[in-house]
């Protein structure tokens, strides 16, 4: 299970560090999903609707947490809250937006990447609270 966690988590890097500068250099490169059939608008909406929410959600909650006086338990951790509100703005927006083979697909590597990380933060904060003195 390890070598699952350590090559999901290389490339969800290779991937996020790929689509940041795509987004950064070169936006018409990736205006809508490859396959998804849906229009410029449309992708605009559901990034709208999606991936901005969990943002906010995310530093709202990290804003909650500093106030509360507790950190983070793992380094893992706070990818784990973005997958999170990620997946969970998505499920809300398969109610409120287009329906699209590609939001299935989207919503389910979402869940099986939440699912892996939740397995990595528990391994990873096991061995930070067991590790001998």
């Amino acid at each position: 299970m390890t070598k699952v966690i350590r090559y999901s988590l290389g490339l969800m890097f290779v991937f996020f560090i790929t689509m940041s500068f795509f987004m950064i250099f070169i936006p018409d490169a990736i205006l809508v999903l490859p396959g998804s059939s849906w229009t410029i608008e449309q992708m605009a909406e559901w990034r709208l609707r999606t991936l901005l929410p969990a943002f906010y959600l995310t530093i709202c909650y990290f804003i909650y947490r500093y106030f509360s006086g507790r950190n983070p338990t793992s380094t893992i951790w706070p990818i784990l809250i973005i997958i999170f509100f990620f997946m969970m703005t998505q499920i809300i927006s398969l109610f409120n937006n287009y329906f699209s083979w590609i939001q299935f697909l989207s919503l389910l590597i979402t869940i099986i990447v939440f699912l892996l990380l939740r397995e990595a933060h528990n391994r990873r904060k096991n061995e930070i609270f067991n590790k001998p003195l």
